[in-house]
């Protein structure tokens, strides 16, 4: 890929708290999995004490029997339903890691948190886990990890999650289920590749008042432009909610606009592009960041067709046996639970905790090795998931997202996009 040069600073990371934003809003609620307490439901408890376990440890959080991990996320705001979905991955993986044995020997036991979606309270939690649960380790699903970040690297606690902060750029014991962040503004082609190779060459954008969609509509706009095209349409002032887009619509068919790009709630998202088209646009693509889901099928209905989504894994319609594993367990361990984006999100993190532990030494595993050899694999592909595997020391510091797979939704399914590869974008040169 050429290089190119931008004209604006743009927040990578703030882009993607942007499809934080939008799923909250519209992520199912996981059952009953926002609750504490061990994963394996009683299972690691009752094996506590017995014999037959491995042999004992003085590592912090690890007993003859057990490794007891953190798990810090949002359990009681809007944003639980999302989170739930993160934690029903990460549980499912973990049930079936006790239930294949374990981690030599130990059961893996979950003790959760709430952030409540606020820094203090995060770093409150982060230090209850740590002082009061003693756990060895902590699993993060929080936008809000800004708080305990420090915290939790002068303890030397290793921390996995989901990389959506700068943070994830900036402490060494903190590893993301794609790698890492970019601790600094930073913007990429990504997005605009994909649009450009799928031949949009005049982009509208249109999302909600408020800073996150903001945010992400800046972001588009740069990516779009470094990639050579032209954005012919940029609007966010709408109400968060708005439902009725005939004026925005009207205006973007008048544009020529070929590209549109919905950074706003799914259900409103494709109200949108339907007035779009209603007007008379004539689109080759309508990209949506989020909403990767059956759930998103099953409600949208023929709304949906020719809509492209985006993800940064490989998409379930690949089939690749790591997917039949994660379905397998979904339904054992969570069958009310959909194989949506969160979740596949979830289990990823769920399979770096598993790694981390292997490489920190089965027999007795400390927090100093986990992070120390953790940070040295350079082929984390989370059993095929992630293409291309997560290198956690080359890519320390890098921005989230530099590659995502697309799908596009054709007679009502799901169809990957380039085959079910990714596509792959670099760091703008604003210089």
């Amino acid at each position: 890929m050429k290089g190119v040069t931008g004209g604006r600073s743009v927040v990578r990371w703030v882009l993607v708290l942007a499809i934080v934003a939008i799923m909250t809003l519209v992520a199912a609620a996981c059952g009953d999995d926002g609750g504490g307490g061990a994963s394996s439901d009683g299972d690691a408890d009752a094996a506590a004490g017995g014999s037959g376990g491995a042999a004992e440890c003085d590592s912090p959080g690890v007993s003859a029997d057990e490794i007891t991990i953190g798990q810090l996320s949002s359990l009681t705001t809007p944003a639980a339903a999302f989170y739930g979905l993160h934690q029903a991955g990460f549980k499912a993986r973990i049930d079936k890691l006790n239930d294949d044995g374990g981690i030599g020997g130990r059961q893996v036991v979950i003790e959760t948190a709430d952030d409540a979606a606020d820094i203090n309270r995060a770093t409150t939690a982060a230090r209850e886990l740590v002082e009061q649960q003693d756990v060895f380790a902590v699993m993060v699903a929080s936008s809000v990890i800004a708080g305990p970040a420090s915290y939790l690297q002068d303890e030397g606690i290793p921390v996995v999650g989901y990389n959506v902060n700068p943070e994830w750029g900036v402490y060494d014991n903190m590893f993301g289920y794609s790698g890492s962040n970019s601790p600094e503004p930073v913007a990429t082609t990504t997005g605009g590749e994909f649009l450009t190779q799928q031949g949009v060459e005049r982009l509208a954008i249109l999302g909600y008042a408020q800073t996150s969609a903001q945010a992400a509509a800046e972001g588009m706009q740069e990516s779009f432009e470094a990639a050579g095209g032209e954005v012919v349409y940029n609007s966010t002032d709408a109400p968060i909610g708005t439902s009725e887009w005939t004026t925005q619509a009207e205006e973007i068919a008048s544009r020529g606009a070929d590209g549109l790009y919905l950074p706003i709630q799914t259900q409103n998202a494709l109200a949108a592009a339907a007035a779009v088209r209603q007007a008379g646009g004539d689109l080759k693509v309508t990209l949506f960041p989020a909403g990767y889901s059956p759930t998103t099928l099953e409600q949208a209905g023929d709304t949906a067709e020719g809509v492209y989504f985006s993800m940064d894994f490989v998409p379930f319609e690949v089939q690749l046996p790591a997917h039949q594993e994660m379905l397998d367990a979904l339904e054992q361990y969570a069958p009310d639970t959909p194989p949506a984006q969160e979740v596949a999100v979830g289990w990823i993190i769920g399979e770096l905790l598993i790694r981390g532990l292997q490489e920190a030494g089965e027999e007795c595993p400390t927090r100093e090795a986990f992070i120390e050899n953790l940070r040295q694999v350079s082929d984390f592909d989370a059993n095929g998931l992630l293409d291309p595997p997560v290198d956690f020391e080359a890519s320390f510091g890098q921005p989230y997202g530099l590659c995502f797979h697309y799908v596009k939704v054709e007679g009502g399914e799901f169809v990957p996009v380039n085959d079910g590869e990714p596509i792959c974008g670099e760091v703008v040169d604003e210089g």
